[in-house]
């Protein structure tokens, strides 16, 4: 069974950014025990393995796509991905 928490419409705050409002998506598979959290709808390139069992998605220019953690409940509390906390910016 797949546990999904998707949220819309986040947008980068800080003036002249280049950021589009994108879906911000977060996905867990409790079959796999994998977490996966998108937060661009750009298409990856790659992944680089920054540490064992924990990919960074990549397009060809070097943004951010998505991160992907395998084993991911020995390595965080699952329950938290499906927390939503919005914070203000602070300048």
């Amino acid at each position: 069974m797949r546990d999904e928490l998707q949220t819309k419409g986040v947008r980068s705050s800080r003036e002249g950014s280049s950021l589009e409002e994108k879906d911000m998506k977060v996905r867990y598979d409790k079959k796999v025990d994998a977490a996966f959290i998108q937060f661009s709808s750009k298409r990856p390139a790659g992944g680089v393995e920054i540490k064992e069992g924990v990919i960074l998605h990549v397009t060809d220019r070097d943004e951010i796509v998505a991160l992907e953690i395998l084993e991911a409940s020995q390595r965080l509390p699952v329950r938290n991905l499906f927390t939503l906390e919005v914070l203000e910016a602070t300048r």
